[in-house]
């Protein structure tokens, strides 16, 4: 800008530069927060289908192991009443060889639904794996498109910030951790509660 003579117009003219140029870098900032917090959404939507997968997996091997326990009491329950039952009109011998033989059936029986709960376990824990791995690679590439897109240090720094507690979260989820420890679930909120405030400012 060149020192102009100090008059209505000179003066109009100054305003309206320097507020242009705040507007711009208002502008740029606003997209950049923007973009943070897409960045955030992205890496949102990986880990949660890997954490829901996880828990929901978890939930229905515990839910499965309680019912095979239930089905075990039931099935001694019968197998007790059941021998009450033969042993009118059989001798002691007869009577003992069955139940112990109705016993034996309900453990093999136990034992198999036993190995079927774990075999299901094993093959969700794969795919948990699988997911998380998928994921990571994911992330990492949308954190790639990110930085090739923005090269000021600010934004560049959030979004390093934003991956390293992700990652570190999405190294803990597993078939037994769902979400993670807390101390690096709540890492992760954290910051992903700062990349969407940094939207709204």
């Amino acid at each position: 800008m060149y020192d102009a003579p100090f008059n209505r117009a000179g003066t109009k003219m100054k305003v309206i530069t320097i507020s242009a140029g705040l507007a711009i870098a208002f502008c740029c900032q606003q997209l950049h927060a923007a973009d943070i917090s897409g960045l955030a959404s992205q890496l949102a939507g990986y880990r949660d289908a890997c954490a829901t997968q996880a828990a929901t997996a978890n939930v229905n091997y515990s839910s499965a192991q309680y019912q095979a326990s239930l089905d075990a009491d039931v099935a001694a329950t019968k197998a007790r009443m059941d021998t009450q039952v033969y042993a009118v009109g059989h001798g002691s011998r007869e009577t003992r060889d069955y139940q112990v033989s109705r016993l034996q059936g309900d453990v093999d029986a136990q034992g198999q639904k036993l190995q079927q709960i774990e075999a299901k376990k094993d093959a969700d824990t794969k795919q948990i794996s699988a997911c998380t791995a998928d994921a990571k690679e994911r992330g990492k590439a949308a954190y790639a498109d990110f930085i090739a897109t923005h090269h000021d240090k600010q934004a560049k720094d959030a979004a390093a910030n934003l991956l390293t507690a992700w990652l570190t979260n999405m190294e803990e989820i597993t078939f037994d951790t769902p979400h993670g420890s807390t101390a690096t679930s709540a890492q992760w909120k954290t910051a992903k509660a700062h990349a969407e405030v940094a939207e709204i400012k």
